[in-house]
C-alpha cells in the first residue's frame, strides 16, 4: 500500500501521460467528463459522477473498423489496426468498474469483439473509491462495494491525498512506473482503512437506529506523540480523548530509523527506546481508556525468553511490567517462544501466525506454484522452528524435513556458540519446490546455509518464509545467493520495519497483514472469540482447491 499527496498528483499524472494515453475526469465549462490529459487540463477527481461514463475508452460510440480503397477500378478493404499500446483510465468509480464487467460478458464471449478485447488487454483501470455514495447510486442494489473497487489499481481519498494499492499485474507495472511519487503507507494506516471498511459494511446491513454512536468513523487513528527534552528525556502525549474506549497501541520495536536528539547529538531508536515510549503512552491513557491492548508484532526481548545461568529474563519482565501498568491484552505474531506468556497468567496473550498470508503471497507471485505432495516440501531450518513446519506441512498434506544445528559449545562468538554445520533429516527434495519456514531472519547466515544445501540436493526452487525480515547484516549476501540461484524468493510480512532497499529486490515478496490485523482488532472490540480469526484452516483449504483447479 502506498500514498500520494495531492500536491504530487499532477506530477504523477504527467509521468503516466508521458508513457501512454491517459483518460481521466476533466472539468470544462463547469462540466466534468472523461477526456485526454493535457498540461492545461483541469483535472477533477472530486466530482462523484461524470456526465458520461468512461466506458467509451473500451467501447466508443463510433469508431473506424474498416477502410476502403479504390485503385484502377479495384476496391480493397482493410481492417483498422487493433490497439497495441498501453493506456490508462484514471479516477474510475466502482460502479463504472462493474460496468466494465458487464461489457466483458457481452463482447468477450464467443465470437469475441477483437477491437474491444484489444482495448481491454492494453487498458489499465485506476479506480477511485466512493466513501459516501449518494442516495441515487445503484451500489447497494447491485451489491457493489463502493469502498473497495476491484480494478488494476485502487485509490482511496485520505486526509492529505490518496492511498494507492496495485491489485493486478498491470497495476503493479503502473505502480513501478510512478513509484518515485509514492510513499509507502505505514501499517497503522492500512489497518485503519480496513477497519473503517468493515464497520461500514456491517452498518449497511443494519438499521441506523441499532448502531451505537462512534461505531463507524472516518478514521479510528488517535494522534499521539512522544516528545523529547534536550537531555533525551521524554513524555507521552495523547492528543484526543480515549475515555471509555478500547485502546489498541501498536508498536514496532525494530524501527531503527526513528531518531531523537540528546544534547545536540542524533540517536537512532533502539528496541529499549521504543519500549520506553510505549510505557509513556500507556501511562498517558491509564485510568481513561476502557481497556488497553498492546499490539507488539515483534515481541520485545522475545529472543531472551528463558534463563540459563545468571541471566536476566527480559521478555517475562516486560510482560509483567506492562500488565501492572494496566494492559489487559497482548497481541503478537509468531512469538519466538509463546510459553513466555506464563509470566502473566491472568492477562490475555494472543499469538497469531501468518500461514495463510504466506501461501496467498506465494500463489499470487509465483504463477506455477503447486500445493501438493508431488511438487512441494516444507523444511524447518532448525529444531526451534519444528512446530511451524509441522503445522504448515500437515495443513497442506505435504512432506517435511528438518535441519539441526551442530554447534561448537567450546567457543562463544557474539554471545552464542557458533554453528559448525547443518545436518538434514528428511526425504529427498529433488525436483520439488521447497518452503523454508521460520519466525525471523536476523543476520540470515543460518537460513542462507540451509537454502544452499537444499539447492545442492537438487530442489527445484527454494522459497524462504519468515514473519520478520530484520536483515541485521544487510542484503548483500542475499543478493549473492539469489544471483547464484540458491534462493528464489524471500517472503516476509509487513509487521515490522523493512528497509526500502529490500522492497525493490526482485526476490522479495510481501505478505500483507493489514486485513488480518484489522479483523483481530474488530473481533476483540466486539468481545468475541479470537478463534474466529486465529484458525486459517478453511481459508487455506479454499486456496488449495482454487490453485489445484488451475
Amino acid at each position: 500500500m502506498y500514498q500520494i499527496s495531492r500536491e504530487k498528483m499532477p506530477e504523477l499524472l504527467a509521468a503516466v501521460a508521458k508513457e501512454m494515453d491517459l483518460f481521466l475526469p476533466v472539468q470544462n465549462n463547469g462540466i466534468t467528463n472523461f477526456g485526454f490529459w493535457t498540461e492545461d487540463a483541469k483535472v477533477d477527481l472530486d466530482t462523484l459522477k461524470t456526465v458520461k461514463s468512461p466506458k467509451d475508452a473500451f467501447f466508443p460510440q463510433s469508431e473506424v473498423l474498416y477502410s476502403c480503397y479504390q485503385k484502377a477500378n479495384k476496391t480493397s478493404i482493410e481492417p483498422a489496426a487493433l490497439k497495441d499500446a498501453p493506456f490508462a483510465i484514471f479516477g474510475v468509480r466502482p460502479c463504472d468498474v462493474r460496468a466494465f464487467d458487464v461489457l466483458d460478458r457481452v463482447f468477450l464471449s464467443e465470437p469475441a469483439d477483437v477491437y474491444y478485447a484489444a482495448r481491454r488487454e492494453h487498458g489499465i483501470v485506476v479506480s477511485l473509491a466512493c466513501h459516501e455514495p449518494e442516495d441515487s447510486c445503484f451500489c447497494k442494489t447491485f451489491g457493489i462495494d463502493a469502498a473497495e473497487p476491484q480494478a488494476d489499481v485502487a485509490m482511496w481519498q485520505v486526509a492529505d491525498g490518496y492511498a494507492w494499492e496495485a491489485k493486478t499485474e498491470k497495476g503493479e507495472k503502473l505502480t513501478e512506473l510512478v513509484k518515485e511519487y509514492l510513499t509507502e503507507q505505514d501499517l497503522a494506516k492500512e489497518v485503519d482503512k480496513k477497519l473503517v471498511k468493515f464497520r461500514k459494511e456491517l452498518i449497511a446491513k443494519k438499521k441506523p437506529s441499532t448502531v451505537p454512536q462512534g461505531y463507524s468513523l472516518p478514521s479510528f487513528l488517535v494522534e499521539c506523540e512522544c516528545v523529547r527534552f534536550g537531555t533525551g528525556e521524554g513524555k507521552g502525549y495523547i492528543k484526543e480523548s480515549v475515555r471509555g474506549a478500547d485502546l489498541f497501541i501498536m508498536v514496532d520495536i525494530t524501527n531503527y530509523t526513528e531518531t531523537y536528539t540528546v544534547c545536540g547529538h542524533e540517536n537512532h531508536m533502539s528496541p529499549d527506546n521504543h519500549y520506553q515510549d510505549l510505557k509513556r503512552i500507556i501511562s498517558a491513557a491509564t485510568g481513561k481508556a476502557h481497556r488497553i491492548n498492546v499490539i507488539m508484532p515483534f515481541l520485545y526481548e522475545g529472543r531472551q525468553h528463558r534463563r540459563t545461568k545468571r541471566e536476566s529474563l527480559d521478555c517475562a519482565l516486560m510482560l509483567k511490567e506492562l500488565s501492572d501498568m494496566g494492559v489487559s491484552n497482548f497481541i503478537t505474531f509468531d512469538a519466538h517462544d509463546p510459553r513466555v506468556q506464563n509470566s502473566i497468567p491472568l492477562n490475555g496473550f494472543d499469538n497469531f501466525f501468518p500461514t495463510y498470508q504466506f501461501l496467498k503471497a506465494l500463489v499470487k507471485d509465483v504463477k506455477d506454484f503447486k500445493l501438493d505432495n508431488d511438487h512441494l516440501m516444507i523444511i524447518s531450518p532448525d529444531e526451534g522452528a519444528m512446530s511451524r513446519a509441522v503445522y504448515f506441512s500437515n495443513i497442506l498434506g505435504v512432506d517435511m524435513g528438518m535441519f539441526y544445528k551442530r554447534r561448537d559449545y567450546s567457543t562463544i562468538v557474539n554471545g552464542k556458540n557458533p554453528i559448525v554445520a547443518h545436518e538434514f533429516l528428511g526425504d529427498s527434495v529433488e525436483g520439488k519446490d521447497v518452503v523454508i519456514i521460520d519466525d525471523m531472519i536476523s543476520s540470515g547466515e543460518s537460513m542462507l546455509d540451509v537454502a544452499k544445501q537444499i539447492k545442492e540436493r537438487h530442489a527445484k526452487r527454494v522459497f524462504i518464509c519468515t514473519t520478520y525480515g530484520l536483515f541485521t547484516d544487510g542484503l548483500k549476501k542475499f543478493d549473492e545467493y539469489y544471483e547464484k540461484g540458491w534462493i528464489d524468493k524471500v517472503i516476509t510480512t509487513n509487521l515490522n520495519y523493512r528497509d526500502p532497499e529490500l522492497l525493490e529486490k526482485p526476490y522479495y515478496i510481501e505478505a500483507n497483514m493489514s486485513k488480518y490485523l484489522a479483523s483481530i482488532m474488530d473481533i476483540i472490540n466486539h468481545d468475541l472469540s479470537v478463534e474466529k480469526v486465529r484458525s486459517s484452516n478453511d481459508k487455506i483449504m479454499e486456496l488449495m482447491e482454487k490453485v489445484n483447479k488451475c
